[in-house]
């Protein structure tokens, strides 16, 4: 098929044919060649005009589809990011559980043993199976939610990540700092419980440190029943929002069983039990609990 410019050379061409009148004559548009002219002329023209609408057509249909693919890859790849959100949160959830159970599990159990009264230091245990490297939600996920105009929930999960860090790390700590002391007083057993009764001045050179342990498992106590709550608001307020802005069912959804909640109502009020009966029976006894 010719283009619009083979059509235009075709019917110029045309003019140029033998003939007996001048193709600037009126008589010249009556012959054969003028009207085959004309006719060339207007074909190109007309057929111009429809091939350009088709074109403008088929480009906006292909410009329709791009627009519909990218907006499909966008809403992917969001999708996507929602998920992996999800599942880091359910991670540190799981993780946060695990540092609850561990340490009410020493609580109850140093409870049953009537030493419920020691300091708090000496009755949380060390915990192990610490995550190396503790569950971070990077930039370009938290990105996400800035895109979806969830700006404060973006700051929610950023604060919520750095907590569960900084709480592993402690904990990590408290670790290192209580076997490195219960490693320096030998004791006497009494079922689960060591009693180390020192000098004056043993007790002395190991009160800061003791001092610094209170402070340590306080601390976490105290963080732990507040990143476990923060966690629990964060959880649903992010699902809440996961769901309408990609529908139900469209991203997992994290939920605490009731027991989470039952269990840290429990930590709680054992935590809430600290003191030192000890001193009643020597003024430089030291018990921590054992198993």
């Amino acid at each position: 098929m010719k283009n619009f410019q083979e059509s235009i050379l075709d019917a110029i061409g045309r003019f140029l044919i033998s003939d007996t009148k001048s193709i600037w004559s009126l008589e010249y548009w009556t012959t054969d060649s003028g009207i085959t002219a004309v006719s060339t002329l207007i074909g190109a023209v007309v057929g111009a005009g429809i091939a350009g609408s088709i074109q403008a057509l088929v480009s906006r249909q292909e410009f329709s589809r791009n627009r519909a693919q990218a907006e499909g890859d966008r809403l992917e790849k969001q999708k996507a990011a929602a998920v992996k959100i999800t599942a880091k949160v359910f991670t540190i959830s799981n993780q946060l559980y695990s540092i609850l159970a561990t340490f009410l599990d020493a609580l109850e159990e140093a409870r049953a043993g009537g030493n419920q009264n020691i300091a708090l230091w000496q009755r949380l245990l060390p915990i192990s199976g610490l995550p190396l490297n503790p569950t971070r939600i990077d930039e370009d996920e938290i990105a996400l939610l800035f895109v979806m105009r969830k700006g404060q929930t973006a700051t929610d999960l950023m604060l919520l990540s750095e907590k569960f860090y900084s709480l592993v790390e402690a904990v990590r700590t408290f670790n290192e700092r209580r076997t490195q002391l219960t490693d320096v007083m030998p004791a006497s057993m009494t079922g689960a419980l060591g009693t180390t009764i020192l000098t004056e001045d043993q007790y002395r050179a190991v009160a800061p440190r003791m001092h610094e342990l209170t402070v340590l498992a306080e601390g976490i106590s105290e963080a732990l029943v507040e990143d476990i709550d923060y966690t629990i608001a964060t959880v649903e307020k992010i699902g809440q929002e996961f769901e309408a802005h990609f529908g139900r069912g469209a991203v997992p959804i994290a939920n605490f069983p009731p027991i989470v909640q039952e269990r840290l109502e429990r930590f709680k009020a054992l935590i809430a039990e600290n003191g030192s009966s000890m001193e009643a029976v020597h003024p430089y006894a030291s018990s921590f609990w054992t198993v």
